[in-house]
């Protein structure tokens, strides 16, 4: 059985992906540290047998150190989403979030683990017509600079 790790699972996209993952049979983790008081959206998951979740933060080196070490798969999408989040928490913490945390994690894989990772289209700031993978990177804001330290982290 495929053992995936889901870094902010309580997020909009975690609890879309996480009832797939179920339901392919994957034992799924997910770690989040509850900041928008968003653990409701994990009730639905309790009852199943194959998830386990851990409220803890993910720049926890020890914390993500255990729940790395054995899983096949890492999602990372633990951030502080978006422009006003960012602002409000400043750029220290934005950074150790969205950039760190990314360093911490890819720092911890093994050769045979995969990392999945949620990055934005805030890296290419503002866009003139069409946005391509060879669209120059230019992030504009905290936010976007710090995925974007975090994209070429995992790259």
């Amino acid at each position: 059985m495929k053992k995936v790790l889901v870094t902010g699972g309580a997020g909009y996209i975690g609890t879309t992906l996480i009832p797939m993952l179920l339901q392919k049979q994957y034992d799924v983790t997910v770690v989040d540290s509850l900041l928008f008081n968003n653990g409701d959206k994990l009730i639905p998951f309790v009852n199943n047998k194959n998830f386990n979740f851990v409220k803890g933060d993910v720049r926890d080196a020890q914390l993500m150190s255990n729940l790395v070490k054995d899983k096949d798969v890492i999602i990372h999408l633990a951030a502080l989403v978006g422009f006003p989040i960012c602002r409000e928490k400043g750029e220290k913490e934005s950074f150790d979030v969205n950039t760190n945390a990314t360093k911490l994690l890819v720092s911890l894989l093994s050769d045979d683990q995969y990392l999945l990772f949620g990055s934005t289209g805030s890296n290419y700031g503002e866009v003139i017509g069409v946005c391509t993978e060879e669209t120059p990177l230019n992030p504009l804001s905290i936010y976007g600079k710090s995925k974007t330290e975090a994209e070429k982290l995992v790259m």
